[in-house]
């Protein structure tokens, strides 16, 4: 086995799984309001004071609001978890 497949196992016990569905999965009917979302850079800490997400080119920490009825919740190990008017969705860096 290579180095990936011997960290899988590990990776996935000790992040939680998430509840929130993967943007791909948000309905048409909501994702045609939510604004543009380009994740570009991420740095994620186990303080979330440290952590930092770069969207749509401006640096963001979570608690902010990116737009009008948008927040970034939470930033992740692999992207952020938005609130869009009330519904949550995850967004992947990659």
């Amino acid at each position: 086995m290579g180095l990936i497949e011997d960290l899988k196992p590990l990776i996935s016990e000790t992040r939680p799984a998430r509840k929130e569905p993967e943007y791909s999965q948000v309905p048409a009917s909501v994702k045609n309001d939510i604004p543009k979302l380009s994740l570009s850079f991420l740095v994620y800490s186990e303080k979330p004071a440290e952590r930092r997400v770069t969207i749509n080119g401006k640096v963001l920490r979570e608690g902010d609001e990116i737009s009008e009825g948008l927040k970034l919740e939470k930033i992740t190990h692999e992207g952020a978890v938005f609130n869009y008017r009330g519904f949550h969705f995850h967004k992947g860096v990659f």
